[in-house]
């Protein structure tokens, strides 16, 4: 019974990585989209780019990368989320496991 929690867990938890991925890959659209839009009078180069647009492009991504990147706020959240998920259906087993043998009366 165990085992079944935990791979539907494990199953449920991988659906909501892949739906983040997504998630990460639209919201970047209109990142990358701004950032082409201030570099075409530069041929698309960014070392050709003046100081002020590269770093205006260099602070459209660290908001981008503080909310969507691999440490960002979602990611960060998601993971203790599924890390609190797994340890709750854990503990809750190990206790039901505890009960049967008679020992938690």
């Amino acid at each position: 019974m165990f085992n079944q929690e935990l791979f539907n867990l494990m199953q449920r938890q991988a659906v909501e990585r892949k739906d983040l991925a997504a998630g990460t890959y639209t919201a970047w659209q209109p990142v990358g989209e701004q950032e082409r839009h201030l570099l075409m009078p530069y041929d698309g180069d960014y070392e050709k780019a003046p100081s002020y647009v590269r770093e205006e492009i260099s602070a459209l991504r660290h908001e981008f990368f503080q909310e969507w990147g691999s440490e960002g706020k979602r990611v960060t959240f998601m993971n203790e989320r599924h890390a609190q998920e797994r340890h709750e259906l854990g503990s809750g087993q190990f206790i039901e496991a505890f009960r049967k043998q008679g020992r938690g009366r």
